[in-house]
């Protein structure tokens, strides 16, 4: 077989360095392990750092997935989006939460110890007079129990069978996670609970 046949050595062999010179006539294919064939013109062995870095690579990209993924559990956990909440009724107004705002440090002239959590809440008179819940309890209970009072309510009168929007500003430690807003319709009344979450 004079096509199968080299007089110098194989050239992937001479560019490593090694000695593996064919006798002249030798077939190369005697010469190579049993299964393997010779390249093809051209041939160019893939470099061995290649394979070196994937494993590297994998590890930073691993990294990188967990720490979105961490980051995405963050803003979930800080910025809950449940709304728009059920009705609740409470002495002759009814309430409910359509929107909780993200944290800010104030509000106008007014600065927060730690930050402004505000919700806006639609509040709905279901009786023949006009009221107004200005002067009631308004209190944000977070994740944890822990309970703060309204730092600002409006003070608008809710003509009889109407419904306004009120947005009720809450001063809070910064990270807190708003669970439950109880409303009071009356400064006597026991108050309903809109569920946040």
């Amino acid at each position: 077989m004079q096509g199968n046949t080299v007089s110098h050595g194989l050239p992937w062999h001479r560019r490593s360095g090694g000695n593996h010179s064919a006798e002249p006539g030798e077939p190369v294919c005697d010469r190579l392990p049993p299964g393997f064939t010779t390249p093809p013109p051209g041939f160019r062995a893939r470099p061995a750092r290649a394979s070196v870095l994937t494993v590297p690579l994998a590890i930073i990209g691993g990294i990188l997935l967990l720490w979105g993924g961490a980051f995405t559990v963050a803003r979930i956990a800080t910025d809950p989006a449940p709304l728009p909440s059920a009705e609740v009724r409470d002495a002759a107004l009814a309430f409910r939460v359509t929107e909780i705002e993200p944290p800010v440090k104030s509000i106008g002239p007014a600065t927060a110890t730690g930050e402004y959590r505000v919700l806006t809440v639609l509040v709905r008179n279901t009786d023949d007079e006009p009221r107004s819940c200005a002067g009631c309890d308004q209190t944000l209970v977070d994740d944890r129990g822990r309970e703060y009072p309204a730092a600002a309510i409006p003070g608008s009168a809710v003509p009889p069978g109407d419904t306004v929007t009120v947005k009720v500003a809450f001063d809070v430690p910064v990270g807190t996670v708003p669970a439950v807003l109880e409303v009071h319709g009356s400064q006597s009344s026991a108050g309903a609970k809109v569920d946040l979450r």
